[in-house]
């Protein structure tokens, strides 16, 4: 089982990444003329249309995720699966309410494992985790 503190703290990271995942949005879907392919029907494709179907594959779950929005529409799903009543966004109401959910939400366990996955990817497309660079410069380190 999830601790629910640990929880909190990977849905308030998600909530405060999401303007790098707009930007990053903007970056892996470029729309310049440049970059257009024009296809034997006569169709123009740009790398954004390319890309779109690879990147965005929502059906996978939080392994697909990349867009602030489809972040917080899985929020919204996880949200109302708990039967949340929320003013605020989906993931400050899922955390605000993690403590009791642990206690009581028969899906604490499904929901903290997808949590798991998307907050490593997000971490990792956003440049939040540790990266290795080169060789270790003294014995023992990691």
């Amino acid at each position: 089982m999830t601790d629910p503190k640990r929880a909190a703290q990977q849905l308030h990271d998600l909530h405060t990444w999401a303007p790098m995942l707009a930007t990053l949005t903007e970056l892996t879907a470029p729309r310049s003329p440049a970059q257009t392919i024009h296809t034997q029907s006569g169709r123009t494709r740009d790398l954004g249309d390319l890309l779109a179907p690879t990147l965005d594959a929502t059906d996978k779950g939080a392994h697909a995720l990349r867009t602030h929005a489809q972040v917080t529409e899985w929020a919204t799903i996880w949200a109302s699966s708990a039967e949340l009543t929320y003013t605020s966004h989906p993931l400050d109401a899922l955390a605000h309410h993690s403590a009791r959910l642990a206690e009581q939400w028969a899906d604490w366990d499904a929901f903290t494992d997808d949590l798991t996955v998307l907050h490593h990817r997000v971490a990792r497309l956003t440049g939040h985790t540790p990266r290795t660079i080169g060789p270790c410069p003294q014995d023992g380190c990691t």
